[in-house]
């Protein structure tokens, strides 16, 4: 990676294991996409306590930032930029699987650039072992996409450095979404529109969503997100385990663990397990805000936006 990715310690959440066989990054024995290992440390003895309301804006904002992250748009800026490329810039080729690669410095007469390297696949409509999948994403990359100025981009790059992949499905249960993204993506200039490519976001993350078609939703995340832009001073990011959000016509529930990560180490874990969330239209969930055993207070959370997530394809 050109620059080193900023990513929270909890662990990235496991790849799919239905990806394409003969992806370059996959085990052979088990064809999941080996995971870097993460980085650790020992935060400070004397690392003060977080005041209990930055706790609580700390864990909202971030389940915030995670419910922004629509994948979708990373993949469509992509599509966008190789549409514009030619067999001279960036070169592409045949990679591993579905996915087409490319590894140059260059620009197009049009002014299309690619930087670094690539292999991506962005497909639509297809069979995989028997399963209709509708859209699915797969990339391997470390590049520097930059759009020309113009009448339809407004000029501007893209910074794509990570590995993640991306499904969606309709069955007899319902619309199944899944996506996975490891790394750092950044947006800058006029050639997207703001979404959260803008942070510059520091991203470990899984997620899940089915909707059953009868009022039922069920929304998983699993990992974490820094660098938003938007956390309180004196906090990094958040990291969410299990957490779990079902909505049904009677309210929802809400589970799960969320850990606010402070700049000098301290970690304060709110457990939602079990917690009820059925208060009328927001779908907000308590529990207590625990550091190293020591009850800090109740921390309350609206998950609402977990139920209307941004890219969703209901």
């Amino acid at each position: 990676m050109r620059t080193a990715l900023l990513l929270l310690t909890l662990g990235c959440g496991e790849p799919k294991t239905n990806a394409p066989a003969d992806t370059s990054a996959q085990d052979e024995d088990t064809g999941r996409v080996e995971s870097p290992s993460t980085w650790t440390w020992t935060p400070p003895d004397d690392a003060p306590d977080l005041a209990l309301d930055v706790v609580q804006d700390a864990a909202q904002q971030g389940i915030s930032a995670v419910t922004t992250v629509n994948p979708m748009v990373l993949y469509e800026a992509y599509d966008e930029a190789i549409g514009h490329g030619n067999n001279q810039c960036p070169n592409p080729y045949a990679a591993t699987g579905w996915k087409i690669g490319w590894s140059n410095d260059c620009f197009t007469n049009d002014g299309w650039g690619f930087s670094g390297r690539s292999e991506t696949a962005w497909r639509h409509d297809m069979s995989i072992e028997g399963r209709a999948i509708e859209d699915y994403g797969e990339f391997i990359t470390n590049a520097l996409l930059t759009s020309p100025a113009g009448e339809t981009t407004g000029g501007g790059t893209f910074d794509m450095e990570g590995y993640g992949e991306l499904w969606t499905w309709t069955d007899d249960d319902g619309v199944h979404a899944e996506s996975w993204l490891f790394g750092t993506f950044r947006h800058e200039g006029n050639w997207l529109d703001p979404s959260w490519l803008d942070a510059g976001a520091s991203i470990s993350l899984t997620t899940t969503s089915l909707d059953q078609g009868d009022g039922t939703r069920v929304i998983t995340a699993q990992g974490g997100i820094s660098r938003t832009g938007t956390m309180p001073d004196g906090t990094v990011g958040l990291l969410v385990d299990g957490l779990t959000v079902v909505q049904t016509a009677t309210g929802c529930t809400a589970s799960g663990l969320l850990t606010v990560q402070g700049t000098g180490g301290q970690r304060i874990t709110v457990d939602l397990t079990e917690a009820d969330a059925t208060d009328g239209v927001a779908c907000s969930a308590c529990g207590a805000a625990m550091r190293e055993g020591e009850d800090q207070g109740e921390v309350c959370v609206d998950l609402s936006a977990m139920l209307d997530w941004e890219g969703r394809p209901w």
